[in-house]
C-alpha cells in the first residue's frame, strides 16, 4: 500500500494472515477522521508518526514503536490494544487532552487497556488519567517491575490481569479503591512475595489467582472475601529454589462462603497445614491438593468431601 491517506477514511483493518502486506504508516497522518484501526502482523516500511485523535478503537498487534506519537490525543478512545508490542511507555512528554481541576490528563472514555506480551514495558503510566478503566491486561509483560500506585484508585476496574509478569517485584500496598474488581490474576509473578493486607475491601472479587508467586503467607483478610468463587495458590510454576522452601501458611478460610474451587496444588503444604475450617466451605465443589507433602486428608474432612460430593485431587 502507498503512503497516501484521506480524511474520508473512518475505518481500517489490515491482517497479514489474509494477505501479506507491506504498508507505509505515514498514510495515517492524513486520516484525521479515522475512528477504527485494527492492524495485525503487518510489515511497515516506516514507524507511525501520527494517529487520528478521533480514534475510538485502536488495536495494533506488534506495534513497532516504543511509545505512542507525542501528538496523539484521542479524547474518545474506548479500547487501546497494543499486545505483543515494543512499547516501553504509552507516551512521553506532557500531553494535553483535557485537564481536570487538579491538572491530570483525562481519557474519560477509555475502558480497556491491553498491553499483554509487551516485553519492553518496564513500568505503567499513572492511572488517574483513565478514571473509567474497566479492564487492564498486562499478561506476559516480563519486563514490568512495578505498577503505578494510582492503579488502586481505579474505582470501575473489573479485571486486573498480571499473569506471567515474572519480574514484578511489588504491588501497591492499598487496594481499597478497587471496589468493583472481580478478577485479579497474579499467577506466575515469580518475584512477588506479598500482596496488600486490606483484601477485604475488594468487595466484589470473584476470582483470585496467586499461583506461582513467591508468597509464603496469605493475608488473613482473604477470609472476608464473601463473593470469592475461585482461589488458586498453586506453586507449580515457581523456580526450583522455591519448591523446597518454607511451606505456604494459610489463614482460616471459613468466611469464603461462596468458594467453589480451591487450588492448593504444589503449595508445599505439610501435615496439619490445611486450615481446620475447610469443612465449613459449604459450596466447595473442587479441591486440588496434589503435589504437597501429605498423602491423606484428616478423617473429618474426608467425610465432609464424601457427603458434599467434592472432587478432591491428591
Amino acid at each position: 500500500m502507498d503512503g497516501k491517506g484521506t480524511d474520508a477514511v473512518e475505518a481500517i483493518m489490515l491482517n497479514k494472515s489474509l494477505q501479506r502486506i507491506t504498508w507505509n504508516a505515514k498514510s495515517l497522518s492524513n486520516m484525521t477522521n479515522l475512528r477504527f484501526l485494527n492492524i495485525c502482523n503487518v510489515d511497515l516500511s516506516e514507524d507511525p508518526e501520527c494517529l487520528s485523535n478521533e480514534l475510538r478503537f485502536l488495536k495494533w498487534h506488534e506495534y513497532p514503536s516504543n511509545s505512542l506519537p507525542s501528538n496523539f490525543r484521542p479524547r474518545n478512545l474506548f479500547e487501546l490494544n497494543l499486545c505483543h508490542s515494543r512499547i516501553k511507555y504509552l507516551w512521553k512528554g506532557k500531553k494535553v487532552l483535557y485537564l481536570n481541576f487538579i491538572g491530570y490528563i483525562i481519557f474519560q472514555n477509555l475502558k480497556v487497556i491491553e498491553l499483554s506480551y509487551s516485553h519492553d514495558l518496564t513500568e505503567t503510566p499513572e492511572f488517574l488519567s483513565v478514571p473509567n478503566l474497566e479492564k487492564l491486561h498486562l499478561e506476559g509483560c516480563t519486563g514490568l517491575r512495578k505498577l503505578h500506585e494510582s492503579v488502586a484508585f481505579l474505582k470501575r476496574l473489573i479485571i486486573l490481569n498480571l499473569k506471567g509478569c515474572s519480574n514484578l517485584e511489588s504491588f501497591p500496598s492499598n487496594v481499597g479503591g478497587l471496589k468493583l474488581l472481580k478478577i485479579f490474576t497474579l499467577q506466575g509473578c515469580l518475584k512477588l512475595d506479598k500482596i496488600p493486607q486490606n483484601l477485604e475491601e475488594l468487595e466484589c472479587l470473584e476470582r483470585l489467582d496467586l499461583g506461582g508467586t513467591a508468597m509464603t503467607q496469605i493475608p488473613s483478610s482473604i477470609a472476608q472475601l464473601r463473593n470469592l468463587e475461585y482461589l488458586s495458590c498453586l506453586s507449580l510454576f515457581l523456580p526450583i529454589r522455591y519448591l523446597f522452601s518454607t511451606c505456604l501458611l494459610l489463614p482460616p478460610l471459613s468466611g469464603l462462603c461462596c468458594l467453589t474451587t480451591l487450588d492448593l496444588s504444589g503449595s508445599r503444604l505439610s501435615e496439619g497445614a490445611l486450615p481446620c475450617d475447610l469443612g465449613s466451605l459449604c459450596f466447595l465443589k473442587e479441591l486440588n491438593l496434589s503435589n504437597n507433602n501429605f498423602e491423606i486428608l484428616p478423617e473429618s474432612f474426608r467425610e465432609f468431601c464424601k457427603k458434599n460430593k467434592i472432587n478432591v485431587f491428591l
